[in-house]
């Protein structure tokens, strides 16, 4: 595991959204229980306005690696 695509993905999560030339990617959490702490982690990519990829994940530590990896593949 690169430490580099874990801190951005990190980041991303933290910024909820960030825009890099016509790609735009984009950090959601849903809550899926009221009773329990289940949260899904959804990261949208979109280009140009137009949603290309999406991830849904039910693991904080997944959604960032999706994030990182994405984000380091534009850099």
């Amino acid at each position: 595991m690169n430490i580099d695509k874990m801190i951005l993905g990190y980041n991303l999560s933290q910024k909820k959204k960030v825009t890099i030339g016509n790609y735009m990617i984009k950090f959601h959490r849903r809550k899926v229980s009221k009773k329990q702490y289940d949260y899904l982690y959804v990261i949208e990519i979109f280009f140009m306005n137009s949603l290309i990829k999406r991830g849904i994940f039910s693991e904080y530590g997944n959604a960032v690696d999706f994030a990182g990896e994405f984000l380091y593949s534009l850099l």
